[in-house]
């Protein structure tokens, strides 16, 4: 038997991270009514932070929880906010076991630390594969980046993902 529709949404977590949860009723093609449900990461593992984020989400709607990337096209989100970010939700967060996400938080930190020194303020939409090969030339000669050495330089820009 499936459960009874949701009137309001609700709140539910998935790998320790909390999500809103709304049913969307809707008729498909056949003429019969559906219903699913619809997700929405508060993108937080803070139980108060949840909740500060859950009650903006009923007041305002579902675009106040979408990054800003998301919103302004990544319009205004900067290299050290990214970052910020990142290390907030990933490598200070704590697994549903209580251990940290990552294996070295330390490492973590200091790749942080030297791409913010090297990128600045820099917008998101600006790093391309120039820019990130230049943070990899400084890398290698010491500069206002991580230090030298290939694995040290991916480690720093492991946070960017596998496209750099």
């Amino acid at each position: 038997m499936s459960r009874a529709k949701r009137d309001l949404p609700w709140v539910d977590t998935r790998g320790g991270v909390y999500y809103v949860l709304w049913s969307v009723s809707s008729v498909d093609a056949a003429g019969r009514k559906r219903t699913s449900v619809e997700r929405l990461s508060l993108r937080t593992r803070d139980p108060d932070e949840a909740q500060t984020r859950f009650a903006a989400f009923l007041a305002e709607g579902q675009d106040v929880l979408r990054p800003a990337a998301e919103r302004r096209g990544n319009a205004g989100l900067t290299i050290k906010q990214a970052l910020d970010d990142y290390w907030r939700e990933h490598v200070n967060a704590l697994d549903d076991r209580g251990r940290p996400n990552v294996a070295d938080p330390t490492r973590q930190e200091n790749a942080i630390r030297h791409l913010k020194a090297f990128f600045k303020e820099d917008l998101v939409t600006d790093i391309d594969i120039p820019k990130c090969r230049a943070y990899t030339a400084a890398a290698g000669q010491g500069r206002s980046a991580a230090a030298s050495g290939a694995r040290t330089r991916r480690a720093a820009t492991a946070p960017f993902g596998a496209s750099w």
